[in-house]
């Protein structure tokens, strides 16, 4: 669905899901099922034509979309299927027979999924793709996964893109037995044109979730130093794009930080945190302290940050079903719904008091 900024004209635009835009707006990517099977990568063109073009067809379902700086090229991750074949060698089957199927070799810890069942075996890998369509270009690859697995996992990878368009950086594990370590991920750095990989974020922990400053100087990421705990609380953290200068910006409570996103000038970090029941949005300086910018018995998503300060989210309370809601960081007050998407219904329902 599309609408303007002041929750105007909202309309069906196209059926999909996960759409991103493109750095200068005039384009759309996002996931629907396409050519030759399942989820594909496609493009729609925001202009009065509105040209829709499907951009991948690729065996395995793309994730984690993102744009290059330069609006020529996504980027996204994906399966490399790998599968170990049964070495022995039968004889013919008697006529009018066949053997039953090879035997399923498994050999890693975690194999299979609640809704999902036996999950397929391979590694997931860094892709590049024109943004009008070709060939993916597989950029990382090894014997190992792209992607932060808490507990071996698949819980999706956090990519993205350095300004100059050179560099994606990727959380994960860069060893052959990445995927049976338990609570363990780093920070990496993969050159686009050659494919060398580099580590950025050293200690060992559980680290994920890297997002570049808009001077490509810095990451901001969450995580926390390895334990063997089976919680603990995640805290946000900050790192030169050589890996110096490690700092922790939050930690002095026992919150996990979501939806982080950098402010425009690059000196603070956006994030939402949840609180005895609520989740409200934070902002943290890198040199500086903390403070609560929203507040209230919500729970608020951010979802995207305009250069000009405006965000955008979902709001949902007590007697309230999500919507899309908008506030204006430079001067925070109150929060602006968008969308009434079940006015028709609440309407003459009088709700129980909580």
């Amino acid at each position: 669905w599309l609408m303007q900024a002041d929750g105007t004209r909202p309309r069906f635009l196209v059926k999909g899901s996960t759409p991103r835009w493109s750095p200068d707006g005039t384009r759309i990517a996002y996931l629907a099922d396409g050519e030759p099977k399942g989820r594909q990568i496609f493009v729609r063109w925001m202009d009065a034509e509105g040209a829709t073009s499907q951009i991948t067809r690729v065996g395995e379902t793309p994730s984690g979309i993102r744009w290059a700086p330069d609006g020529r090229s996504l980027a996204f991750v994906m399966l490399v299927p790998e599968q170990e074949t049964w070495a022995i060698s039968m004889p013919a089957p008697p006529e009018g027979a066949t053997w039953t199927e090879a035997p399923r070799v498994v050999r890693g810890v975690h194999y299979r999924l609640d809704r999902v069942g036996f999950h397929k075996d391979g590694r997931t890998h860094v892709f590049v793709v024109p943004a009008d369509g070709g060939t993916p270009r597989q950029v990382t690859r090894g014997a190992f996964s792209v992607g932060a697995r808490f507990s071996g996992i698949p819980l999706g990878s956090r990519i993205d893109w350095t300004p100059d368009g050179k560099t994606i950086v990727f959380d994960g594990v860069q060893a052959a037995d990445g995927l049976d370590r338990y609570a363990e991920s780093y920070i990496y750095a993969v050159d686009v044109a050659s494919g060398a990989v580099r580590q950025v974020v050293a200690p060992k922990g559980w680290w994920h979730g890297p997002v570049v400053s808009p001077d490509g100087r810095r990451l901001a990421f969450t995580g926390n130093e390895y334990t063997t705990q089976t919680y603990r609380a995640g805290d946000l953290y900050v790192v030169g794009m050589d890996g110096a200068g490690m700092t922790k910006i939050w930690g002095d409570l026992d919150r996990d930080p979501n939806n982080v996103t950098w402010t425009a000038d690059g000196r603070a970090v956006y994030f939402t945190a949840g609180d005895r029941g609520s989740q409200n949005l934070y902002r943290a300086d890198v040199t500086g302290p903390v403070r609560q910018v929203t507040r209230g018995a919500q729970m608020l998503s951010l979802s995207a940050v305009a250069r000009n300060g405006t965000a955008v989210g979902v709001r949902s309370s007590v007697h309230e079903p999500p919507d899309v809601v908008r506030l204006d960081l430079a001067r925070p007050g109150a929060i602006t719904r968008l969308t009434n998407l079940n006015a028709d219904i609440l309407a003459n329902k009088r709700l129980a008091e909580v």
